[in-house]
């Protein structure tokens, strides 16, 4: 891959042997960037220790992890911790708040830009509360049956999604 001047902070760091890692709760934005940009995406279950042993068992095969995430625990830059690491993503975010501003971008309006280039990407989490033990031993029962959550919502009186 040629490098020309982008305003990707992607740009030249691509190809079939470099990745970037997210869990199946985050965002799903690196997978865009991942298809406009020529690197691969790995979506993980949710855990660090799910992305660390994918970090690992890709180095096994020489291949690069850049950067791997989970929306609302933390950030991974790099290999040389194979866990969320705020200590480095401080610095990275410190390092890349300088660098915009050399551009005449701040963090919020180089963020407006990763919107316009890879697309809105919104996240809806939620959770369903119920407080009853005869109820839950009855959702998990079924849910070991290999059955949907969402029959459950309709079912139970005590169940509600927040």
């Amino acid at each position: 891959m040629a490098c020309t001047p982008c305003t990707s902070a992607l740009c030249c760091v691509a190809g079939d042997d470099v990745y970037m890692l997210a869990s199946t709760v985050s965002s799903k934005m690196i997978g865009s960037m991942a298809r406009m940009e020529g690197f691969k995406f790995v979506e993980t279950l949710t855990g660090f220790k799910w992305m660390g042993n994918q970090t690992r068992d890709l180095q096994a095969q020489g291949r690069t992890v850049l950067f791997a995430f989970e929306e609302a625990i933390g950030f991974m830059f790099g290999t040389s911790v194979l866990d969320k690491d705020g200590v480095s993503a401080a610095a990275a975010m410190a390092e890349l708040a300088i660098y915009l501003t050399t551009l005449g971008f701040t963090l919020t309006s180089y963020l407006d830009q990763l919107y316009l280039r890879y697309g809105f990407h919104i996240s809806n989490n939620s959770y369903f509360m119920c407080y009853s033990k005869e109820t839950i031993k009855q959702i998990f029962g079924r849910l070991r049956e290999n059955c949907q959550v969402s029959q459950f919502v309709e079912q139970v009186p005590h169940a509600h999604q927040q």
